[in-house]
């Protein structure tokens, strides 16, 4: 299937496992960096819905390979680009249901300022589900860099979010 239409069909059935781990299977084979800036941010954009709603499963192999697929450096810089590009707070996070997540994974970028400005801006979405999954990663001893940037995130939350 072509990586347009297995977009598509997986950006409308994000619950779809199979299908999301076919696209992320694509997409690896693939120079995503080549691809129209849209079509990256569509990719990435589920991929990050889909790492924190759908496979929330602590084994999961689908977790993991979006884990490992939106932590990589190409990925954690795309992202970054696209939340400095967005003028306004509040318009980002209302035009983007991803950016809770997508803040989440920058608090894992090596550039520790880039992380930090990661932890502070999410701290102040409110994010339950970004709030949630970073309470995975603290407890998952799997992945330290994600451990580490859980426990670095979490102590810029005031209280726990409601939700």
């Amino acid at each position: 299937m072509e990586l347009e239409a297995l977009l598509e069909l997986a950006e409308a059935r994000p619950d779809d496992g199979s299908l999301v781990a076919s696209l992320l299977v694509q997409s690896a084979q693939i120079d995503i960096q080549g691809l129209p800036e849209e079509e990256q941010e569509r990719i990435y954009n589920l991929f990050a819905y889909v790492f924190a709603t759908v496979a929330t499963a602590p084994h999961s192999a689908l977790q993991a390979a979006l884990q490992r697929a939106l932590t990589q450096p190409n990925v954690l810089e795309y992202f970054e680009r696209r939340m400095e590009a967005s003028a306004d707070f509040d318009d980002m996070m209302e035009n983007n249901p991803a950016a809770p997540i997508i803040l989440a994974l920058l608090t894992t970028h090596d550039d520790p300022e880039i992380a930090e400005g990661a932890a502070i801006a999410l701290s102040y979405t409110g994010s339950r589900v970004a709030y949630d999954m970073l309470q995975r990663w603290l407890h998952d001893g799997t992945n330290q860099k994600l451990s580490r940037a859980a426990e670095f995130a979490l102590a810029y939350f005031q209280d726990e979010p409601e939700g």
